[in-house]
């Protein structure tokens, strides 16, 4: 399968939903059927009106039509999320996962995409503050999912390919998850491994695991495997498509500053330019963080090591280089400001693009927030992923939230 652009942006309600198959015949209910519709409309809320009356109004159950109650009772945790009705929706996906259990194994792809479901719908409410509780039941289940995938791909090996690439690409995109970094890389590659020999080297979904390894890598500074695999992702983006990808923008980024790191300067700006002659997806494109790197934690005395944030201003040329980076102000030590400056100076942007032509940024400006220091094995940037609903990323030393352009 070549790479298309319909393909490349699939969320995971989408792909799950895939999961749990309809088989309802002649025996669908009015209430199911309004369902879809509104649903398809988009009209969450009266989809979760028709989505409890077809669990309330049907005959099925665990032991009569078990997988159409299954699907029932999917499609009534994904209303309750969809509305943001979180408690709800923790009980029925927490439903859906002993039913999935019940019927096809702790293994099986089902169960897996409903405990994804309830991992994202976790980290969905990160934003608002999780509880305690909630912390420790995502840290445990994001375990377990990692963990327990030899033994998936054991049981179920026609679909090994699969959850491989779910658990990567949902669970493995941030680089905080509860195992170890090489625990972590071993699942990616075996994902790489997987997804080639199951739809091929040009398939998105090798391709995106493929740029997860190759980010991976990167944090991890073995520049050699990172060249390696995003090399194979830009070529593989520049190649099938007509625009510029931000996996393919982020790619060169990466390879730019993986050669720069070499000593290579000649292959760095080959990367850098790509970069700067980029086609856009549309005539009108915001600018894109490509590679941000972490500010130090400053080198202060134990009493100093406390919250602070810094707000920085910048603005960026036409080739997405941050320039006239400023303080705007500091909550904390001096020391902190001078940090998320000195790393924000070095950030890269796919330029913004008004009418098909690249244009200057000006006014764009970044919370920095430190919290209080302590040991982290997370990696020290922060790249684009084009599936986030935010340029959110949190940490153990900082957290950079983005505000919009005043121009």
């Amino acid at each position: 399968m070549k790479v298309t652009p319909s393909r490349l942006a699939v969320s995971l309600a989408l792909i799950t939903a895939g999961f749990f198959p309809q088989t309802y015949g002649s025996a669908i209910s009015d209430s199911y059927q309004q369902y879809q519709l509104a649903s398809s409309q988009g009209n969450d809320q009266q989809a979760l009106s028709y989505a409890k009356a077809a669990v309330e109004e049907s005959n099925f159950s665990s032991s009569n039509e078990p997988e159409n109650w299954l699907k029932l009772n999917y499609n009534l945790a994904l209303a309750y999320a969809k509305t943001g009705n979180y408690e709800q929706a923790t009980e029925q996906f927490e439903r859906v996962i002993a039913l999935s259990e019940d019927l096809h194994g702790n293994y099986h792809i089902q169960t897996y995409a409903a405990k994804l479901e309830l991992v994202r719908l976790y980290e969905g409410q990160l934003i608002n503050g999780m509880s305690k509780r909630d912390k420790l039941a995502h840290q445990r289940l994001v375990q377990r999912l990692l963990l327990n995938l030899d033994e998936a791909e054991k049981a179920h090996p026609e679909d090994a390919a699969q959850l491989y690439y779910l658990v990567s690409t949902q669970v493995l995109q941030n680089y905080t998850a509860p195992v170890s970094t090489s625990q972590a890389q071993k699942i990616v590659e075996r994902g790489v491994e997987l997804a080639k020999a199951t739809w091929g080297d040009n398939d998105t979904r090798t391709l995106e695991q493929q740029f997860l390894l190759g980010k991976r890598l990167f944090i991890t500074r073995d520049y050699n495997d990172a060249i390696a695999q995003l090399n194979m992702v830009a070529h593989a983006l520049d190649t099938h498509l007509n625009y510029s990808h931000p996996w393919s923008l982020q790619a060169h980024a990466l390879l730019s500053e993986a050669y720069m790191r070499k000593g290579n300067v000649e292959l760095a700006n080959y990367h850098n330019q790509q970069i700067s002659d980029m086609t856009p997806s549309q005539q009108d494109l915001a600018p894109i963080p490509l590679l941000r790197e972490r500010p130090a934690y400053p080198n202060i005395d134990q009493r100093m090591r406390e919250p602070a944030s810094v707000q920085i201003k910048f603005d960026l040329s036409d080739e997405g280089q941050v320039v006239n980076a400023r303080v705007l102000g500091i909550d904390g030590s001096h020391y902190f400001a001078e940090s998320a400056l000195n790393a924000v100076k070095q950030w890269r942007y796919a330029p913004k693009f008004e009418n098909g032509e690249a244009v200057a940024t000006s006014g764009l400006t970044v919370n920095v927030d430190f919290a209080e220091r302590r040991n982290s094995t997370i990696g020290h940037f922060d790249g684009y992923n084009p599936d986030s609903q935010s340029r959110h990323l949190d940490s153990a030393a900082y957290r950079v939230v983005d505000n919009k352009s005043t121009k």
